[in-house]
């Protein structure tokens, strides 16, 4: 397997598509994912071990899975906190919100829901990659990809300012509790309007009104509970013939989907017309002044009894309480926990995490009332995730493929990308090279599902690699090529003007570029967390050498190191 990847390489270092690379990548998976994983269960004094990183590289390697883009200089600080106390000051910090910045960076606009998509994609760039809460950013990010929403088409396509308050709503909400967050996600306009609960109305047979399915079906399929009945370790539980068990059917779906109803815009005093106002949660409408009996409950919301998930729910009831019990039985439900937990885990460390390492992060989710910073905790404290890559029992199916925007955000932070003018880095239109930017995907399933399995010995051995789903021959193509084109040139910041490109900070790699074995070792620690293979470093010491000092002062040595480093199947699988 290691042959295949440094093979590879070898082929690379004289191709200047280099897309054989990212191919190797995905043999790599492809071979690991065909060994069976065991449980390992750790107690005690074997735990502590990883309270604190041992090395700057495994600390790089925690802060890879833990924020945006690790850089070198934030290792000794974490090395001295430890995990814990790193979560805790992470915890602790004010959210960087994309829409303070949008006030900051185009006062012209802000408050007049007229930025565009290009000012949004701005900010994102700017909380995202200058954030000091990173983990916060890292889990917004991981967040965004569980409760989607999306500009590409629909509703939301054309204010720029709409996307970046729902992006706030899940900054805010990354260490929430997750039943607030998921009332918060419910009522926010923008979901509501993507997902068309917005002025969803009661049953009305003779107008031939039925409430909209979609928001009920999407909150419990992907927001909750998922589509099939969990055990806390993440396995299936299954019925007396060994098959899956349902968690819902169509009439929860039916029942469920009448609870939203009546939903208007905060503040409206005309259900057919209102104020736009998205900042604010949506509302239960209410007559004003009441004209009818029904304005005790809502307007057009349906105040019938409901059943739906095993729990029955009497009439009379207003919206806002009907809600809080539907909302409540989906946070508790007890599938909830290994389902988000699951997700989050793929998100941040690994795609196939064993059924212990998912029961472990289960039970401190149920321990804190869902407390999403403690989730965070245990997912990036576990022993799993800090010695996964190592342990025989894990090591061949440990790993993520880094998807395409964390490969860019790491490349920006690592080597503080910013624009010439000290203007910060952003990218307009990351799609047309990467197949993925922030609240662009195409459905509400995102650029790619958690359970997604290449064809072949991934699917074969039961195993998932869900950010292969856009990994093409063209996705390879494009995305070593802008790779290279940044790190060589400096990629384009924005779209305004050909002649603004990137400028990175190499003052780290000043006292290196002079000695290619220096240079590798660094760059190893700094991008790779110090898991360099003998191979590799060989190969790279060598072409580094190969590359004259003279030629840019030394740092045309350091680029090319660097994008050949970006580009291999070991960054772009997280290990």
């Amino acid at each position: 397997m290691k042959n295949t990847i440094y093979t590879v390489l070898r082929h690379q270092l004289t191709s200047k598509l280099m897309a054989a690379m990212a191919i190797g990548s995905l043999s790599c998976l492809l071979l690991a994912a065909t060994a069976q994983a065991q449980d390992v269960i750790f107690r005690d004094s074997f735990e502590t071990r990883f309270a604190f990183p041992n090395s700057d590289g495994e600390a790089i390697r925690f802060l890879t899975q833990a924020t945006m883009g690790p850089r070198r200089a934030e290792a000794p600080p974490l090395r001295t906190l430890g995990y814990n106390s790193w979560i805790d000051q992470q915890i602790a910090l004010p959210p960087t919100l994309t829409w303070t910045l949008m006030q900051q960076g185009f006062p012209g606009c802000a408050g007049q829901q007229n930025c565009g998509r290009n000012e949004r994609m701005d900010v994102w760039y700017w909380a995202a990659l200058g954030g000091q809460d990173q983990l916060r950013q890292r889990m917004a990010w991981s967040l965004s990809q569980i409760f989607v929403t999306s500009d590409f088409g629909g509703p939301l396509e054309i204010d720029g300012d709409v996307l970046t308050r729902y992006n706030d709503l899940l900054i805010r909400g990354a260490f929430k509790p997750f039943r607030e967050l998921l009332q918060d996600v419910t009522l926010a306009p923008q979901m509501a309007h993507y997902l068309t609960m917005f002025k969803n109305q009661r049953p009305d047979v003779i107008q031939n009104i039925r409430p909209d399915e979609n928001f009920a079906r999407e909150i419990m399929q992907l927001f909750s509970i998922g589509l099939w009945e969990l055990n806390a370790n993440g396995s299936f539980r299954l019925d007396g013939g060994g098959n899956r068990i349902p968690t819902y059917n169509q009439n929860d779906i039916r029942n469920l989907a009448r609870v939203f109803t009546g939903w208007n815009w905060a503040g409206s005093t005309q259900w057919d017309w209102g104020p736009q106002d998205w900042t604010r949660p949506i509302e239960i409408y209410r007559d004003s002044p009441a004209n009818s009996p029904d304005d005790a409950f809502g307007s057009f919301h349906d105040f019938q009894p409901k059943t739906y998930l095993g729990l029955s729910v009497p009439g009379n009831l207003t919206g806002e309480e009907d809600l809080r019990r539907a909302l409540d039985r989906l946070a508790s439900h007890p599938n909830t926990a290994p389902f988000i937990s699951r997700q989050l885990i793929q998100r941040m460390v690994t795609s196939n995490p064993t059924p212990g390492y998912i029961s472990r992060v289960v039970e401190r989710w149920n321990a804190s009332g869902g407390n999403l910073g403690e989730v965070a905790r245990a997912i990036l404290t576990d022993v799993e995730a800090r010695n996964g890559h190592l342990d025989p029992a894990t090591r061949n199916i440990f790993g993520r493929l880094r998807e395409p925007m964390l490969r860019e955000t790491a490349l920006m932070r690592g080597f503080r990308g910013r624009a010439p003018g000290n203007r910060p880095f952003s990218d307009w239109n990351p799609e047309s090279d990467y197949f993925q930017a922030p609240f662009r995907s195409p459905t509400v399933f995102y650029f790619y599902r958690p359970d997604y399995s290449p064809p072949g010995p991934v699917a074969s051995a039961n195993y998932f690699a869900p950010e292969f789903q856009i990994t093409t021959e063209s996705w390879i193509a494009s995305t070593t090529s802008r790779i290279h084109s940044q790190a060589h040139g400096g990629g384009r910041v924005g779209n305004s003007n050909p002649t603004d490109y990137v400028v990175y900070d190499f003052n780290e790699e000043a006292a290196f570029r002079n000695d290619p074995t220096a240079l590798v070792e660094h760059l190893n620690v700094k991008l790779l967390g110090g898991q360099m293979s003998d191979a590799m470093r060989a190969l790279l010491v060598a072409h580094a050498g190969n590359v004259p000092s003279n030629i840019d002062d030394g740092y045309r040595r350091v680029r090319s190191t660097m994008a050949l480093i970006l580009s291999s199947t070991d960054f772009a699988i997280q290990r």
